[in-house]
């Protein structure tokens, strides 16, 4: 969240502090509307809205679109190539995408219904993950394979199977 305390004020000419509110709004996404709750920073001298919180309102908005179309979040799309060791490109190619399609989506932008079912299986399955490594692989280089065959095992390392469940619940 940005954490400015002032900021220019068109109205007053100068920098001026401001106070946080919070309002709904409807925003327009694709030709439909979705209600969010924006943040506003409004003057403290003339009640004149600043822009302030621009970059934090679209992304709240983006996530109200996202929840209603059940896409998967931003932050989990920030998180699969950190789990799998993997650069955003490589793992466009792997999946068969354009080389910076997976790297639109990590910065922001939304993905269709069909490749966000596409990450959230690679998000929660890390044994589709697996598959799509070794199916893909000739699409990275082999440093780069090692890299997150390397980061996957780790993963199932620590994955409890049904036995490592039963085992620990009689312990």
């Amino acid at each position: 969240m940005n954490t400015k305390t002032s900021a220019y004020c068109p109205e007053c000419h100068k920098a001026v502090s401001f106070e946080i509110q919070r309002e709904e709004r409807l925003g327009l996404i694709k030709g439909d509307k979705y209600p969010y709750m924006r943040m506003v920073a409004r003057c403290t001298h003339c009640n004149e809205e600043l822009d302030v919180y621009n970059d934090e309102n679209l992304k709240i908005l983006y996530d109200a679109y996202r929840k209603a179309h059940d896409l998967i979040s931003l932050e989990k799309i920030r998180e699969i190539p950190e789990i799998y060791n993997i650069g955003k490109r490589p793992l466009s190619l792997l999946l068969g995408w354009g080389e910076i399609t997976f790297s639109r989506y990590y910065d922001g932008y939304l993905p269709t219904k069909q490749y966000s079912d596409i990450l959230k299986r690679l998000y929660n399955e890390p044994k589709y993950y697996r598959t799509t490594l070794e199916e893909g692989k000739k699409a990275v280089n082999e440093v780069t394979y090692k890299k997150s065959k390397i980061a996957l095992q780790k993963l199932f390392s620590f994955i409890p199977t049904p036995i490592i469940n039963v085992a620990a619940y009689i312990m």
